[in-house]
C-alpha cells in the first residue's frame, strides 16, 4: 500500500476534509476516487472514500487528499495515511483504449509546443479537463496539471511521459489542420503560420507538396535578394496555398 504522512488538514464546507502531505518521492494514486486507511498514535484504524483533489497553495497548486465523511478529528497531523489498492484490478485491458487516446492527443500538444502554436497554459488546460473527466487518470497527467510555471521543454517532456504510443507524422498533420482551421476562420497571423510551417519544412514534416511549395518560395526570395530577380510576386508566401498543400494527404494515405 502506498503511505502519505499528513502534515496539514482543513476542513472544507460542504465537501469534507482536505488532507495535505510531506513531499516525497512517493508517486500520487492513479485513480480519482479511491478508499484510504487511516492510522495515528493510541487510536483505532479508521478506513475512509477519498478523492484525488488539487488546492491552491502559495506558491501553486498542490495534490491533496478530500475525505467528505472525515473530520479534522479523525485525520489529525501526523497520521498515516494509505491507499488501499482495489482487489483484482487490472487497468490496462480496460482502459488500454483511454492510455492510446491520451498518448496521441498528448503527442499532438507536444507538437504544438515545440512549434509555437500552443503555449504551456494550453497543455495544462487539456490535461485538467482530462483529470476531470477521469475515474483514473495517468499520474504523468497529474503532473501536467501542475506544470503551469513549468519552461515549454518541461512540459512537452512531461506530455511525452504519458504511457503508449504515438503517431508524430498524425500528429503534425493534426497541428496543420488546426492551423488551417484558425486561418480559415483569421485567427492566425500569417508572419506565425508561416514561421511554423518553416520549421516543420526544417525538421522534413512537410508532406512532398507543401515542401517543393515551400522551396521554390524559399529560391524566388533569395533570387530577389540577391538583386537577380526583381519579381517579387514570385517571392511573395501565399499561407493559404501552403496551409491547403501542408494539410492533404499523401498518396499513400488515399
Amino acid at each position: 500500500m502506498k503511505t502519505f504522512k499528513v502534515v496539514e488538514s482543513a476542513e472544507i464546507t460542504g465537501r469534507g476534509l482536505a488532507l495535505f502531505f510531506e513531499r516525497d518521492d512517493q508517486p500520487w494514486p492513479s485513480l480519482k476516487r479511491f478508499q484510504v486507511r487511516i492510522t495515528r498514535p493510541n487510536a483505532p484504524i479508521r478506513q475512509f472514500e477519498a478523492y484525488l483533489n488539487f488546492a491552491r497553495v502559495a506558491p501553486g497548486e498542490v495534490v491533496a487528499f478530500l475525505l467528505p465523511a472525515a473530520k479534522r478529528d479523525d485525520v489529525p497531523p501526523g497520521s498515516l495515511v494509505s491507499i488501499i489498492e482495489p482487489p483484482n484490478q487490472d487497468l490496462r485491458k480496460s482502459s488500454c483504449n483511454v492510455v492510446m487516446r491520451l498518448r496521441q492527443e498528448a503527442e499532438e500538444r507536444a507538437v504544438a509546443l515545440q512549434f509555437g502554436f500552443d503555449g504551456v497554459e494550453d497543455a495544462v488546460a487539456w490535461a485538467d479537463a482530462n483529470v476531470a473527466a477521469l475515474d483514473q487518470p495517468p499520474y504523468a497527467l497529474l503532473e501536467i496539471c501542475l506544470a503551469g510555471k513549468s519552461p515549454r521543454h518541461e512540459v512537452m517532456q512531461l506530455l511525452r511521459s504519458l504511457p503508449g504510443e504515438a503517431d508524430e507524422s498524425r500528429a503534425c498533420q493534426q497541428l496543420l489542420a488546426r492551423m488551417s482551421s484558425a486561418w480559415d476562420e483569421q485567427d492566425a497571423k500569417a508572419e506565425r503560420v508561416a514561421s511554423i510551417l518553416h520549421a516543420m519544412h526544417a525538421a522534413r514534416l512537410l508532406n512532398a507538396a507543401a515542401a517543393e511549395e515551400w522551396s521554390r518560395l524559399e529560391y524566388a526570395a533569395d533570387l530577389v535578394d540577391a538583386g537577380i530577380d526583381s519579381n517579387l510576386d514570385d517571392a511573395v508566401i501565399d499561407v493559404g496555398k501552403l496551409l491547403r498543400l501542408a494539410t492533404e494527404p499523401a498518396a499513400g494515405d488515399l
